[in-house]
């Protein structure tokens, strides 16, 4: 009776053990996420504006889905949807060489400090560049390096 008993609790340990039902690769793919869940129509706006998006984690804040990832050519970069999949804007790290050159010029002509510039892509807008201070300060131009205002809600 011993024998039996051992024997019905370690086959059932294995049992509970190898059963896999497909909810734990879900749920590590979501692990970023609030509400565990982003929904398809955010998720398939996001693939077809970026289908070469690598490594990419999901975050809701303030109502908005935030992706990070890594674009094409390997810089971080952060897009932004509302809750009707509807992208906001797209942030994207650049290197200070990167920029065009009237930003770069007129950006090392006004700030003598080291500066971290993004690319600020907005849908049926000219593209933006923002130049954030280690002062905290944050400042930014069009592609002709000029300044322009720009409310940025993130």
């Amino acid at each position: 009776m011993k024998k039996i008993l051992i024997g019905i609790f370690i086959f059932s340990s294995i049992t509970l053990f190898a059963q896999d039902n497909g909810d734990n690769h879900d749920r590590n793919d979501n692990r970023d996420n609030s509400n565990n869940q982003v929904p398809d129509k955010v998720q398939h706006s996001f693939q077809q504006d970026y289908p070469n998006a690598q490594k990419t984690r999901w975050d809701n804040t303030n109502g908005k889905w935030h992706a990070t990832y890594k674009d094409q050519d390997n810089r971080n970069a952060d897009t932004y949807y509302n809750t009707d999949a509807q992208r906001i804007d797209t942030h994207t790290a650049y290197k200070q060489d990167e920029l065009p050159s009237k930003v770069q010029e007129n950006a090392n002509k006004k700030y003598h400090s080291k500066y971290n510039t993004y690319r600020i892509d907005r849908p049926n807008s000219q593209p933006l560049y923002q130049i954030k201070l280690q002062s905290g300060s944050t400042t930014y131009m069009d592609e002709n390096g000029r300044k322009r205002k720009y409310e940025d809600r993130h």
